[in-house]
C-alpha cells in the first residue's frame, strides 16, 4: 500500500493519507462522472508541461449507428479525444469498442457531429465550445474557428483522432494492444489508472499515464498543412533578420504562429505573430511578460512617456501601447492587416523588426540598467 504526505507550507506536521484499491467503494461508473467533470485529469501535457483547456463535447452520446460512445472530449485546437471505461471487460472488448467508435466518427461529418453535440450537450454548436475554452486561455485571441475546424476535420477522418482507454486498474493485456497499435499502426491511443488515496475528508487521485510517450512522439511527426506554412515562413524571415542581426538569438514560442527574439532580459522578448481575432492581422512587438503585472506596467509606462521620441526613430510607425494583455502582461507593437505569406509580408516582417530591435533595445537596457 502506498503513502500520501501532505502538509501546509511552512509547517512541520504532516497528513499521511493511505492508498487504498479504488474499486473496494467504487465502481467505474464513479470513474466516467469522475472525469466528464474533470477532464483535465486525463488530457495530455503540452510541451511545455501545461494542458490546453478541454471540453467533454459527448457524455453517453448516442452516434448515428446506434452506438453510445462513454465520454468525447474537445480540447482547445479541435483535437478529438475518444474516452472510453474498461468497465471490467476483456482487453479485446474494450478495443473493439473504442476502435468501433473511432470507426463511426469517421463516417461522420462536421456538420453531423456539430448536431450530435447540440443533441446531448448544452451547447449549440462547436464554435461555442471554442469561445468557452477561449475564456481559459491566456493567448485567446489565437483560437481561430476555421483552425479548429479543419483541426476536427482532421479527426474525424481518423489523422488528428486520439484515443483514451481508462480503469481504475489497466490489465496488461490492454496495454500489450494499446503499444502495438502505437508501434505498428501509429495509432494515438493510451491508457490511464489511477492511484487512490483517501482519509475521512478527501479523496486523491492521482493520474498515471501509459503510453503517452509514444503518443506524443506519433503527434509531433504530423505537422499539419498551416503548421508547415508557419515553419516555412519562420524560418525565410528569421534567416535575414540574422543576417543583419548576427547575435540576436530567436526561438519559437508555442504555439507555432508566434517567434521569439531574446533581449537577454527575463520576461522580456521581441515578438512575431499571426493573430485570428477579432480579425486577422501580424504583429511586430516587444512583449514584457513578467511575473508582477505592476511590473510589467511600469515598464510600458517608461516607453509611453517618450513616444513620440519614438516614432520619430521609427520613421512614423504607428505604435499600439496595450497596459493589459492576456492576464498581466503588457506589450508595444506594430498592426499589419496583411496575413498573406507572401514575399511583401516577409520584407515588411524583417525590415519592422529589425528597426524595432535597434530602436527598443539600447533603451530597454538603459532603463533596466537605472532600475537596477
Amino acid at each position: 500500500m502506498g503513502i500520501l504526505g501532505l502538509r501546509k507550507k511552512g509547517e512541520s506536521e504532516m497528513v499521511f493519507v493511505e492508498s487504498v484499491p479504488y474499486n473496494k467503494d467504487n465502481k467505474e461508473e464513479n470513474l466516467h462522472r469522475l472525469i466528464e467533470k474533470n477532464p483535465k485529469l486525463v488530457v495530455l501535457e503540452q510541451e511545455d508541461g501545461s494542458r490546453l483547456p478541454t471540453a467533454v463535447i459527448g457524455s453517453r452520446m448516442r452516434l448515428p449507428s446506434g452506438e453510445e460512445l462513454d465520454l468525447l472530449l474537445m480540447d482547445a485546437q479541435g483535437t478529438l479525444t475518444l474516452v472510453e471505461l474498461k468497465r471490467g471487460r476483456t482487453a479485446r472488448e474494450v478495443i473493439a469498442q473504442i476502435l468501433s467508435y473511432a470507426a463511426d466518427l469517421n463516417l461522420m461529418t462536421c456538420e453531423e457531429l456539430e448536431q450530435c453535440v447540440r443533441e446531448n450537450t448544452r451547447y449549440d454548436s462547436l464554435e461555442e465550445v471554442v469561445e468557452k475554452l477561449r475564456e481559459e486561455e491566456a493567448d485567446s485571441d489565437d483560437f481561430d474557428i476555421d483552425e479548429v475546424s479543419g483541426r476536427i476535420e482532421e479527426c474525424l477522418k481518423g489523422k488528428k483522432l486520439q484515443l483514451l482507454i481508462v480503469s481504475y486498474e489497466v490489465d496488461e493485456e490492454t496495454k500489450k494492444i494499446a503499444r502495438f497499435l502505437r508501434e505498428t499502426y501509429g495509432m494515438k491511443i493510451w491508457c490511464v489508472e489511477f492511484d487512490y488515496f483517501k482519509n475521512e475528508e478527501y479523496e486523491f487521485f492521482v493520474p498515471e499515464t501509459i503510453g503517452v510517450e509514444d503518443v506524443k512522439q506519433i503527434a509531433s511527426k504530423e505537422p499539419s498543412s498551416t503548421k508547415r506554412a508557419y515553419k516555412v515562413f519562420f524560418d525565410e524571415i528569421i534567416d535575414r533578420f540574422r543576417k543583419r542581426e548576427e547575435s540576436v538569438s530567436v526561438k519559437p514560442a508555442r504555439p507555432v504562429h508566434q517567434y521569439k527574439v531574446r533581449v537577454g532580459h527575463s520576461g522580456i522578448h521581441f515578438e512575431w505573430a499571426f493573430h485570428k481575432r477579432p480579425e486577422r492581422w501580424f504583429e511586430v512587438g516587444l512583449h514584457f511578460e513578467r511575473p508582477s503585472e505592476d511590473e510589467n506596467r511600469k515598464l510600458l509606462e517608461r516607453f509611453e512617456n517618450i513616444k513620440d521620441e519614438l516614432q520619430r526613430a521609427l520613421e512614423g510607425m504607428q505604435l499600439n501601447f496595450q497596459r493589459r494583455w492576456g492576464k498581466k502582461w503588457a506589450r508595444i507593437y506594430i498592426a499589419n492587416q496583411k496575413t498573406e505569406m507572401d514575399e511583401e509580408l516577409k520584407n515588411w516582417a524583417v525590415e519592422t523588426m529589425l528597426k524595432f530591435y535597434r530602436v527598443f533595445k539600447p533603451r530597454l537596457d538603459k532603463i533596466l540598467k537605472d532600475e537596477g
